[in-house]
């Protein structure tokens, strides 16, 4: 019998330990045609075309997406070639029950004064990751005698059951911030919210800076009531919001036992030094770092017109982006991001539709011109540096000309970073009443 996963993404390399010990595939296939004929890197598994299916005798699928909306439409198109499939996110618990523990979570027990920092992230975003270094740093300084449990995504996903046991009553449970609440990232995102608040019912729970966004279709209509139901019936729940629209639309959609809090992105109280090379004038070189995925507004056409612009204004352009195209684990993932700081600060200017792009310029003192996203959170949690004259944000495409012009000319001081700093201790000092 032939076996296949359908889905060579994120949820197939997130997973690929268990699935090659536990399915085994000869081949992948996916709907993406810019994946077909290419053998994958990590797993070594080629892409074929779903027409290649097609009168297949013996053919088994694992179904390899985490997002149930797309799971819904593979399922259709395997039952339409008789296919028999299997789901991989209804076999995690079973093929993951033998597994052990990681071996920073051994150690942990019931008797213990501990928190737990859940859905930290196993991919390859370097600003999730700078989120995460924040978070540990603010735990370790304001809480010493608690005992810090790290806990990824896909750690939660293969090891709940075992880690439950290990918990108490008295523990508290944070989940990472960032910006997969609502509908837009349900896969290891909304999704394992949801799942840690229905397991941890009686815990005091405390959801870090988010953002929030629901689309406006019937898919957004849907999570936005599943949300609802779930968030409401937690007994002992606070959810940070880190920018006004969030907590507006928090405030709305969820009861008053629920507390609902307004802090800025957990990135911004990440100390960086001085990561890059240089001192003093920088050269004028500029970061390109744009979005291309379902987050972006700005269009193909725009992003080219932009890049025009730079080299009229004799602009060196060096593209890069937040994606660091694989995860290192967690050792690794300080100089991952130390080195993307490092780029940043080495740049005369940044230029990003790229939210930890944005604040990775503001840690570093880097000029930014910053376009807002899909779901508002560049421009909203712009709010909170927006007295950082380096710091742009351009509504308009049409701006970027002068906005540039006025960025080559400012300078930047250390007492921009001085002063900022001084307003996230005392954030800190608030945080420290609500946690405990």
């Amino acid at each position: 019998m032939a076996r296949f996963v359908f889905g060579m993404g994120i949820a197939l390399i997130n997973h690929w330990k268990i699935i090659k010990k536990n399915f085994n595939p000869d081949y992948g296939i996916d709907n993406d045609k810019s994946k077909w004929g290419k053998s994958d890197t990590y797993t070594n598994l080629t892409c074929i075309a779903p027409e290649k299916l097609y009168g297949q005798k013996d053919a088994e699928a694992l179904i390899t997406v985490g997002d149930p909306y797309i799971i819904e439409k593979i399922k259709k198109q395997l039952e339409d070639m008789h296919i028999p499939y299997k789901v991989l996110v209804q076999e995690i618990d079973k093929w993951t029950s033998g597994e052990k523990l990681p071996e920073h979570l051994r150690s942990m027990s019931d008797n213990e004064k501990k928190i737990l920092l859940f859905n930290t992230p196993e991919h390859d975003n370097i600003g999730d990751h700078l989120i995460t270094l924040a978070e540990l740093d603010f735990l370790k300084k304001y809480f010493k005698d608690y005992k810090i449990y790290e806990i990824t995504d896909i750690e939660y996903s293969w090891y709940h059951l075992k880690i439950k046991k290990n918990v108490t009553i008295n523990d508290i449970i944070l989940i990472t911030g960032g910006g997969f609440l609502g509908s837009l990232w349900l896969y290891n995102g909304e999704k394992n919210v949801r799942n840690i608040l229905k397991e941890y019912h009686h815990n005091k729970i405390v959801i870090l800076p988010q953002t929030i966004y629901f689309e406006e279709n019937d898919r957004g209509k849907k999570e936005l009531e599943e949300t609802k139901k779930i968030y409401n019936s937690h007994n002992n729940l606070t959810v940070c919001a880190r920018e006004k629209k969030s907590y507006e639309i928090l405030s709305q959609i969820l009861k008053p036992h629920i507390r609902v809090e307004l802090l800025p992105d957990m990135a911004l109280f990440y100390h960086v030094g001085r990561v890059g090379k240089k001192e003093g004038k920088r050269e004028k070189k500029a970061i390109l770092c744009l979005r291309n995925d379902k987050e972006k507004i700005l269009t193909s056409m725009e992003q080219k017109k932009i890049e025009q612009e730079l080299i009229l204004q004799n602009w060196e352009i060096q593209k890069t982006s937040m994606h660091s195209g694989e995860f290192l684990g967690i050792n690794g993932r300080k100089e991952q991001v130390y080195n993307k700081l490092a780029q940043i600060q080495d740049s005369g200017l940044v230029v990003t539709d790229t939210l930890h792009c944005m604040i990775s310029a503001a840690l570093t003192g880097t000029p930014c011109i910053a376009f807002n996203n899909l779901s508002g959170k560049v421009e909203n949690v712009y709010k909170w540096i927006e007295k950082m004259p380096y710091i742009q944000l351009c509504n308009e495409r049409t701006e970027f000309e002068d906005k540039v012009q006025a960025l080559d000319k400012k300078s930047v001081t250390t007492s921009d970073l001085k002063s900022m700093r001084n307003d996230w201790k005392k954030l800190s000092e608030e945080c420290e009443l609500w946690i405990n």
